[in-house]
């Protein structure tokens, strides 16, 4: 498993990942 970081316009990527079962940090603003 990765740890992908994120903003929080790149839901639909979010999604993706978690579907290949990453996790995934979501990095606010």
């Amino acid at each position: 498993k990765g740890c992908i970081r994120i903003r929080n316009n790149d839901v639909i990527e979010l999604f993706e990942k978690v579907q290949i079962g990453e996790d995934v940090v979501i990095m606010k603003p």
